[in-house]
């Protein structure tokens, strides 16, 4: 901030900054959309930060019938992929939806919320592969 007098004038420069509200979205999660029991896969959650205020305390969960799990990330100051290693034996047979929900907030603690589904169906399975899956789903 600077001040000039002149005579009976004040002129005065204020700089500030607008802080927009922060943006995370996630575009086009990539996965495959069908797996044998033995095959390892990876799934990648690009989040995009769409905003010049960072989000904060930012949480990435992704739920399936037999798989939870949440990342905590912090403040993301930039975009960045997700990427989360796999095995179709963490699947039930045939068809498994997954939800991604992405929390987070802005500096003055406002919860924001963004979540997109997609679906990986587990295919070939014998009979064998279905008792383990069976067993892991109530243990």
């Amino acid at each position: 901030m600077t001040a000039v007098q002149d005579s009976s004038l004040v002129y005065q420069t204020v700089s500030f900054t607008v802080l927009d509200k922060p943006l995370l979205t996630i575009n086009n999660v990539t996965a495959p959309t069908m797996v044998r029991y033995g095959d390892a896969f990876r799934i990648t959650i690009p989040l995009h930060k769409g905003s010049q205020t960072a989000p904060e305390q930012v949480q990435v969960t992704i739920d399936g019938e037999l798989v939870s799990e949440t990342f905590d990330l912090g403040t993301l100051d930039t975009s960045l992929d997700l990427d989360i290693e796999m095995r179709g034996s963490d699947l039930k047979a045939g068809m498994n939806t997954f939800t991604i929900t992405t929390t987070f907030t802005d500096a003055q603690g406002t919860n924001y919320q963004t979540t997109q589904t997609f679906t990986i169906t587990l295919v070939d399975v014998t009979t064998w592969q279905r008792v383990k899956i069976f067993l892991k789903s109530i243990f």
